[in-house]
């Protein structure tokens, strides 16, 4: 491609084989969850250090692929709002994601420790 020509991944998923690839960059949805991880995760694969970039990415793939089990930004709003950072206020045409995808994106807020456990007797 043409120097002037610049490649971004628009999922996060694939952000680490388009850098590696030569990609430039991201435009990035799990960024607004863990901008500080998702920056040095990039930073990392541009400067060819694949072996860390590639630890970043593997812990954090599940949050990557959870903020896509309903439309966006549905799910990326929900884990926000469990997170604490926001409130869960929904305006059409956004609507509050099912309950059990509610639960699984909880479940992997939790398992990234991004959010207290709460343990089932206590869980809504």
């Amino acid at each position: 491609m043409p120097d002037e020509f610049i490649v971004l991944s628009g999922d996060d998923a694939i952000t680490l084989p388009v850098l590696a690839l030569g990609g430039c960059g991201v435009i990035s949805v799990v960024s607004n969850e863990i901008p500080r991880e998702m920056a040095q995760l990039t930073r990392l694969a541009l400067q060819s250090d694949f072996q860390s970039s590639r630890g970043i990415h593997r812990r954090y793939h599940p949050l990557m692929e959870i903020n896509f089990v309903e439309s966006n930004p549905i799910p990326v709003k929900a884990a926000l709002a469990e997170m604490g950072l926001l409130k869960p206020v929904w305006r059409l045409p956004l609507v509050p994601p099912k309950a059990e995808n509610r639960a699984r994106i909880r479940a992997v807020l939790e398992s990234l420790e991004l959010v207290p456990r709460v343990h089932a007797a206590f869980a809504n």
